[in-house]
């Protein structure tokens, strides 16, 4: 990028970004250091809590952006553009009866165990209520938690199998874990970025969107992008981002040209 160019741009202020624990992370960190990488001079500061509490602050303005699975497409204030796909595995102990069997695992087979798996409301557990009960099972809930890591410890203690986002799964950390991969057990969740209709963007803030959204991410040109965000919103289903969403994207081609946008 032409460094008189990079010098024109807004590459101070401040960004507000509202997660669950479990996002903000596992899924988020790498785009964070990118973000940071290219904007330095931004305070950057992450707020937790539920969907429903982070989906409030971007919706009255206390931060730019809420970032979460579950909750946030109800808040009519809202902006949501869907960010990426995931889905879901088993982790449990190598010992574990589900890490011998050979066959592809049912639900029913899950079933049979006590389960250990994110708090309703939180990283799309409605995804795995509803797999459940459209084979009219119950599950045997045994803990429920908003940080995975408590999921890990108690898997460790015996205590059940965790139903957990296959990417919080890490085999160096978790070697004397095992993940089963679930996607055959559980529809596909998406996670989306929401703002307060109206907001007042600059560069920086096109540049996070652009790390999240799919489509954004090719667009260098701030005022295109402006109109693909605006024209995505009013569109905005899942089904029609079906091809594009995938992880997060960890480079970035800054945005081209200076200025505030308006959403």
């Amino acid at each position: 990028m032409n460094s008189d160019r990079s010098r024109q741009l807004p590459s101070s202020g401040s960004l507000s970004i509202a997660t669950p624990y479990t996002q903000a992370r596992y899924f988020l960190s790498k785009v964070v250091a990118t973000f940071i990488e290219h904007y330095p001079q931004v305070n950057l500061s992450i707020h937790g809590g539920s969907p429903n509490e982070l989906a409030r602050l971007a919706e009255d303005g206390t931060v730019d952006f809420a970032i979460a699975t579950e909750a946030i497409h109800v808040f009519e204030g809202l902006v949501v553009l869907p960010c990426y796909r995931w889905n879901r595995a088993i982790e449990t102990t190598k010992n574990h009866p589900l890490a011998k069997k050979k066959e592809k695992i049912a639900l029913a087979d899950v079933n049979e165990y006590p389960i250990l798996t994110y708090v309703f409301g939180f990283t799309g557990r409605s995804k795995l209520d509803e797999a459940f009960q459209r084979q009219g099972l119950q599950p045997r809930v045994a803990l429920t938690a908003t940080d995975t890591g408590v999921f890990k410890t108690y898997i460790r203690a015996g205590l059940g199998i965790g139903i957990i986002a296959k990417s919080v799964y890490d085999p160096k950390t978790d070697n004397d874990l095992i993940c089963i991969d679930a996607a055959h057990l559980f529809a596909p969740s998406v996670t989306s970025i929401a703002f307060r209709r109206g907001s007042v963007f600059r560069a920086f803030h096109y540049d996070c969107i652009r790390l999240l959204h799919p489509i954004c991410r090719a667009i260098s040109s701030i005022r295109r992008l402006n109109r693909l965000v605006t024209r995505s919103a009013r569109n905005y289903s899942n089904r029609s981002y079906s091809r594009s969403m995938t992880e997060p994207a960890f480079t970035l081609p800054l945005a081209s040209t200076a200025g505030v946008c308006y959403t």
